[in-house]
């Protein structure tokens, strides 16, 4: 069964008290995206652990914040875009995803909401919030960069 997450937007702007209901996506698209991404990452020259191309998403979340400064624009915008088909609208305001609807532009009237919204996405499938678990985050990467120097 697919993770699920209600999210409602208390900040003090236009989508106050707006309410989204995220889905994951199914494995086999989060295993293409992840692989997308670390290609992307790995393209911009970044240098890439051993063994982080075979790790998917969860290589993509030790990597995000090192990497995708360096990550060609279009192909990051496109990468990050997808994560809002993540995203449903609940216009009742109510946490019953019986009535989640397909996102239409009216939806979201603030950037600010776009981008949580893609964070929350990133960390439905991830495991990794950026906001929350930069800890985490840069544990993984000196993980990752220690697994490669041990022989």
């Amino acid at each position: 069964m697919r993770k699920t997450k209600v999210f409602k937007v208390t900040a003090e702007n236009r989508d106050k008290d707006k309410t989204f209901l995220l889905i994951e996506w199914p494995a086999s698209v989060t295993e293409e995206w992840g692989m997308r991404a670390l290609m992307a990452v790995a393209q911009s020259g970044v240098q890439l652990p051993e063994g982080v191309m075979g790790s998917g998403v969860a290589g993509v979340a030790a990597l995000g914040l090192q990497a995708v400064m360096r990550v060609n624009s279009a192909e990051i915008v496109q990468l990050v875009n997808e994560l809002m088909s993540c995203v449903m609208a609940l216009p009742s305001g109510e946490a019953k995803p019986d009535l989640a609807r397909p996102l239409i532009e009216e939806d979201i009237e603030e950037v600010t909401t776009r981008l949580i919204l893609k964070g929350q996405v990133f960390e439905l499938l991830t495991g990794f919030s950026v906001a929350d678990d930069t800890s985490k985050v840069l544990s993984a990467i000196r993980s990752l960069g220690s697994k490669n120097t041990q022989t």
